[in-house]
């Protein structure tokens, strides 16, 4: 146990190399060269920056404050690291807990689609988002658990059960959050990044805070104005870092094996960043913007929901704009119209090999009506068949909605169009040819 005199020396002396710019690795190292203790060390660092957390609420904190910056990465990293193994099996366990509660609600769905006539597709869909911020609130309600030195007190069933009440709330945030990014990125992608580094600290907010809603997000920019550079410097390298195990996960196994580990040393990392900046800045009051400034982001929530928008809608939307060049409606279907039109372009190519005439070919034909029963069986309709001794043509149909049609013809046309086949001119059993 270090004594009082010698705390003190080595508190100010650590506190002005800090503001000299030097970093904990640096200043640790050349004061166990000199012969201090490790513990004695640590235990000075630990009231300049608060355990593995934050810095304490004492006399050094003003202190903290004042050091003109925000503790590094390498900072950051020994207390992620630190906090990552010490409470590993705790949001574990959180996390495995949710998704076995939350499976018979999944199958749920199911029998609730079948039985409403619900697309399974969206109840799977809201079932996912729910138990996404089920799991998210309440490993964050662990880790502030954890910040306060109350390890010992987490109770599982209160975390879940906090967690469930502001789940609404945390998807409203997540809802504004990425609003407000996908708004920023219509200005360019560095408006976009600094939208989503200003209000990134909003899901921490409402746990810790208790400030949901766009006040979240207002409260977050506060605290970041100022340190947005650092914030970003702070964050960029680790996300790197964890894209290129991501990337050797997916490159060798085929999956992400350590998704659930890589979200979760996140979600540590983005609290312990939170916290320094939250210490670092002080108890300042939420402060809310002007309406101006809140009318000017609630436009960009609204650019941002307006793109979302139109790119979710935008195989209704594509139809009609000029240039359109006519796609089928998945990749499985146009991967089947394709083949299709393909088996029976060479049909007819063997039966006029055969026969030297196009005259006789339709679907009655007995080389042509196993393509025709394809078309009737998936598509349920045969195709318009035209032909002559020297030409035919053929088309279909294939989205009425949008008025698409796929079309061949003897001259070894196969393509989709939007222009209708069968009129005069094209492929109306006077001329042959497909638009």
């Amino acid at each position: 146990m270090i004594d009082q005199q010698s705390f003190d020396y080595l508190f100010n002396y650590i506190k002005q190399q800090l503001e000299q710019g030097w970093d904990r690795g640096t200043i640790k190292e050349e004061l166990l060269r000199v012969g201090w203790q490790e513990a004695d060390i640590d235990e000075v660092f630990s009231n300049i920056f608060g355990s593995v957390w934050l810095p304490e609420k004492s006399s050094s904190e003003e202190s903290f404050r004042q050091s003109q910056t925000l503790p590094g990465i390498d900072s950051l990293l020994t207390r992620t690291i630190s906090i990552f193994k010490e409470i590993l099996g705790t949001l574990l366990g959180i996390y495995i807990l949710i998704v076995f509660i939350s499976l018979p609600f999944g199958f749920l769905s199911i029998v609730i689609s079948e039985r409403l006539g619900i697309p399974f597709v969206f109840l799977f869909t809201i079932w996912i988002i729910i138990i996404h911020s089920w799991i998210n609130v309440s490993l964050l309600i662990g880790l502030m658990q954890v910040a306060e030195k109350d390890k010992e007190k987490i109770e599982i069933q209160d975390i879940l059960s906090k967690g469930l009440s502001k789940i609404f709330s945390f998807t409203w945030i997540i809802i504004l959050l990425l609003l407000v990014t996908v708004g920023g990125l219509l200005l360019g992608v560095i408006p976009g990044v600094i939208f989503y580094i200003y209000f990134m600290f909003a899901p921490f907010i409402l746990i810790t805070e208790n400030i949901g809603g766009m006040n979240a997000l207002f409260r977050s920019k506060q605290l970041v104005s100022g340190l947005w550079k650092e914030i970003f410097i702070r964050r960029l390298p680790i996300l790197l870092i964890l894209g290129v195990i991501t990337f050797v996960s997916l490159f060798f196994f085929g999956t992400n094996i350590l998704s659930i580990f890589i979200t979760l040393f996140i979600l540590i990392y983005d609290f312990v960043l939170y916290n320094d900046l939250k210490n670092f800045k002080g108890d300042i009051p939420l402060e809310l913007p002007s309406k101006r400034t809140k009318k000017r982001y609630m436009l960009i929530i609204t650019l941002g929901f307006l793109l979302i928008l139109i790119f979710s809608v935008r195989e209704k939307i594509y139809p009609y704009l000029p240039g359109y060049v006519p796609q089928t409606k998945s990749t499985a279907e146009d991967l089947l119209i394709k083949t299709s039109f393909m088996q029976m372009q060479l049909d007819v190519e063997r039966v006029y090999i055969s026969e030297n005439t196009y005259a006789y070919i339709d679907c009655a034909h007995p080389s042509i009506s196993s393509a025709c029963s394809t078309f009737k069986k998936f598509f349920g309709k045969n195709p318009v068949i035209h032909t002559s001794p020297d030409a035919y043509c053929v088309y279909m149909d294939i989205m009425l909605t949008t008025g698409e049609y796929y079309c061949i013809d003897y001259q070894g046309i196969r393509r989709a169009t939007t222009n209708f086949p069968g009129q005069a001119g094209f492929c109306d059993g006077i001329t042959f040819t497909c638009p």
